[in-house]
């Protein structure tokens, strides 16, 4: 389930950006630009407390908003996470998030998007079989989408609906490591459904567990965006 999303290119006082026209179909994993305190209010560096004057000039954390000196604020990094076309200026300690976070838009994102393969459990106490499917984050990382037989089909489960996710981990399974996931989420009627997802014995369980560590990272990212929204 995939909405049509239209995008255009905008100017902010941060730089050029790349932002949906509906916010209802931007990803779940994206950040707005922060308030930018105002210049009269920091006389000296958030960082290093160096006060400002005519050689020592105030610079923005495009993340953070917060003011810093030049030496404090001269990390340009690419921000994805603000739809940012080129590298913007970061503070040292958001330049370190964002690094982090940019590895998962350019490994992770395209494993989530490629999918895993899960048997999909219903009824977890009952010997009835249990179906497979690809799972796998649609284009516009708003839904997880199941694809399987024509037989059986799963309805999509939006990213913002999911209210706990939780990995699991077979008995032979090593430590640190998982094969699969129980999520928790409301449906389109508002009731709160549940479900477990497991790799089958037969799978590539490496490429399972490298699969379900982005979608812990993917979910987090979301979680993120919501409380800071």
């Amino acid at each position: 389930m995939e909405n049509k999303c239209v995008k255009r290119l905008i100017r902010s006082k941060s730089g050029l950006r790349i932002v949906t026209t509906d916010d209802t179909n931007k990803s779940p994993f994206l950040l707005g630009e922060p308030h930018w305190v105002p210049d009269k209010d920091s006389v000296c560096c958030t960082d290093c407390k160096k006060k400002f004057d005519f050689l020592t000039r105030r610079h923005h954390c495009r993340r953070c908003g917060r003011i810093y000196c030049k030496n404090c604020c001269d990390f340009r990094l690419e921000l994805p996470r603000m739809c940012f076309v080129d590298p913007v200026r970061h503070c040292e300690s958001c330049a370190d998030i964002s690094r982090k976070e940019n590895e998962f838009f350019d490994k992770e994102l395209k494993m989530l998007t490629g999918g895993a393969l899960f048997q999909l459990i219903k009824l977890p106490e009952s010997n009835e079989k249990r179906s497979e499917f690809i799972c796998r984050l649609s284009q516009d990382h708003r839904y997880l989408n199941f694809d399987g037989s024509a037989e059986e089909e799963f309805e999509p489960v939006q990213l913002a609906s999911i209210m706990e996710l939780n990995l699991l981990r077979s008995p032979d399974v090593p430590p640190d490591f998982w094969d699969g996931m129980f999520v928790t989420y409301m449906n389109n009627e508002g009731t709160v459904k549940e479900m477990t997802l497991l790799a089958p014995p037969d799978c590539n369980k490496n490429h399972t567990i490298s699969w379900l560590s982005a979608m812990q990272n993917g979910f987090k990212m979301a979680t993120d965006s919501r409380n800071i929204s």
